[in-house]
């Protein structure tokens, strides 16, 4: 498929009123007249409606309301609409299909992109460049290409020295000159392109492994200096000996008289007791079913995703078909298998509608264009999904041994009046569980692979 973006009209206007407007026919247009006249300006609208980040406007162009340009492409005709302002990285309105359609259409048949790209959905150049044929392709290893620099080659303002290639911008490099030039010039290919995407995206996450990295090892500074495994297994010994000894000291407790303070220091924490099972109780149920529920709509999500790549499959097959096939003629009508009655050729068989060069395929990208957003948005939603259901799991193991924790010390504080020696053991069992609750809620701030 050859890369083409051609401009079929030019409309400039003001609220209601039309202050420009402009058929351009297929080849070289030339525009001519006097100094002062507006050519230059005509020139800054088609820039700015294809996507430049134009800020400087003349006085009486700043008047303008907003610039639509009407494009045909390899993909279908669109129509492009950005609201004139100073404001930088301007967003971009787009309508699939001609400008006679777009200014019939509601406002719920546009779609606004804006001028970066987003982490959901896709920004107008990311639009354009599919429509026209171009690769993503990156500029200087941070970011992508964008129609604004791509049209730097194409377009000069009077500002710009006339030796120079490229229109003078406030952040340009040599890598960003250099990409446009081999993406223009159809040097390193798609493949190429998208490998550069993938490794910047794979360095992206790399970065973001190497941050949570070094925010365990600042956690686990706590273990001391290093953080070797050994130096863990340590700690946990030692936390292990200390269980040992307060269970030693629970067994060998000798069996004292009754006293007042004894009897309040046992009640105490046979309420303490009780009120960490039930909050631990809870704990444990809530968030059982918060994975049921999770885990619910990760099935029902993979089952949506794996719909919407059969869709695009189904929508390449049917692309293929027509390529191949062509315009189908239908002699019976596919839903209710009346005989459809011939029409004339410039008009749709079926539902009689007018062919109009171009609409058809702008149409498929549009619906292309949705369905590759939906598969992108749901993924990124999936893969936080499982996150989420990771850290869970993780959150229930850690309340199912406090529980059991809590259920141990409740039986030892009730097994009968309250002694000393009793209340002793009670308050030995509850330092025992609060030990073993500070260790695992320490443990659990790392992540189960680290986990030793």
């Amino acid at each position: 498929m050859r890369s083409q973006l051609i401009v079929d009209r030019m409309l400039v206007f003001q609220a209601s009123n039309v202050l420009y407007d402009e058929r351009f026919h297929h080849g070289v247009n030339i525009i001519h007249g006097s100094n002062g006249s507006g050519k230059s300006t005509l020139a800054d609208f088609i820039f700015f409606g294809l996507g430049g980040d134009l800020r400087d406007w003349k006085p009486y162009a700043s008047r303008a309301e907003a610039v639509m340009l009407q494009i045909t492409t390899p993909q279908g005709v669109l129509t492009t609409r950005r609201y004139v302002s100073s404001d930088p990285a301007r967003p971009m309105d787009i309508f699939f299909g001609s400008i006679n359609e777009a200014l019939k259409a509601g406002p719920d048949l546009w779609q606004c992109h804006p001028y970066s790209r987003p982490d959901r959905g896709y920004s107008f150049s990311q639009i354009l460049f599919r429509a026209i044929g171009l690769p993503e392709a990156i500029s200087d290893g941070a970011s992508n290409l964008t129609m604004h620099q791509i049209l730097r080659q194409l377009y000069v303002d009077q500002l710009t020295p006339i030796q120079r290639i490229f229109r003078i911008d406030g952040w340009d490099t040599w890598q960003t000159r250099q990409a446009i030039g081999e993406l223009l010039a159809g040097i390193g290919g798609y493949e190429l392109y998208d490998r550069q995407i993938l490794l910047r995206e794979t360095e992206k996450k790399y970065k973001e492994a190497a941050t949570t990295l070094t925010n365990l090892m600042a956690v686990a500074s706590g273990y001391g200096e290093q953080i070797l495994v050994e130096h863990i297994e340590a700690g946990i010994t030692n936390a292990d000996r200390e269980r040992t000894r307060l269970l030693a000291a629970i067994d060998t407790l000798s069996d004292d008289n009754d006293n007042d303070d004894a009897t309040q220091a046992l009640k105490t924490a046979r309420a303490e007791a009780l009120k960490a099972f039930r909050t631990s109780r809870r704990r444990v149920l809530d968030l059982g079913d918060a994975i049921e529920t999770l885990s619910f709509e990760i099935a029902d999500a993979d089952a949506f995703l794996e719909h919407l790549r059969e869709s695009l499959r189904d929508f390449d097959d049917a692309a293929l078909t027509f390529i191949a096939l062509g315009r189908l003629d239908f002699d019976f009508c596919p839903s209710c298998f009346a005989k459809v009655h011939k029409k004339s050729d410039d008009h749709c068989q079926l539902c009689n509608q007018p062919h109009v060069h171009g609409a058809e395929d702008s149409r498929t990208l549009a619906v292309r264009l949705d369905l590759q957003m939906q598969l992108r948005e749901s993924t990124a939603l999936q893969e936080e999904r499982h996150a989420e259901l990771e850290a869970m799991t993780a959150k229930l193991r850690v309340a199912k041994l406090e529980l059991r924790r809590a259920t141990t010390t409740i039986e030892v504080s009730r097994t009968g009046p309250a002694t000393k020696r009793e209340a002793n053991v009670a308050e030995l069992t509850r330092q025992r569980w609060q030990r073993g609750c500070h260790h695992r809620r320490k443990s659990a701030q790392r992540p189960s692979r680290l986990r030793c």
